[in-house]
């Protein structure tokens, strides 16, 4: 009898994402991570005056862009229309688990940054209003949440 690996692969792989979270976790605790977070946000600036990114300004607005489609509100826009679009061809159980999922998500989110609290480095001037804590990233945990809802 062939036995299929996929069940053993999947326990490795997700013990090996609650290890590395693991140690992001310990490494974020100790606040040693500020360390590498000054010098990587130091290497992309200009060392005569570091309120400049390296790039030229084109690069820069760009690059902001990218990260607003990011955001909340975007986010939110683009839920709420594949909800509306999923009640519309009639798919009200892929809407329920659409808006399950990220709102479920979205809570588990803000209860880790209310646990960990991490404070975003204050080096340089940000280029937007910020009020939430640093780790984890909405951006990142979103697209996380999109990617595991699609798969």
């Amino acid at each position: 009898m062939i036995r299929k690996p996929i069940p053993f692969v999947l326990l490795l792989l997700a013990a090996g994402g609650f290890f590395a979270f693991s140690k992001l976790v310990s490494e974020l605790v100790e606040d040693e991570s500020l360390k590498i977070d000054t010098l990587i946000l130091h290497m992309l600036r200009n060392s005569a005056d570091t309120s400049y990114p390296w790039g030229s300004p084109w690069l820069e607005e760009m690059m902001r862009d990218f990260t607003g489609l990011g955001v909340v509100g975007v986010l939110t826009l683009l839920t709420l229309s594949a909800a509306i679009y999923l009640y519309l061809i009639k798919r009200k159980d892929l809407m329920a688990y659409l808006l399950t999922a990220v709102g479920i998500g979205t809570i588990f989110n803000n209860l880790l940054k209310y646990v960990f609290g991490r404070a975003r480095p204050e080096l340089f001037p940000h280029g937007s209003i910020t009020d939430t804590a640093s780790f984890p990233s909405a951006v990142r945990w979103w697209r996380l949440l999109y990617t595991l809802r699609s798969a």
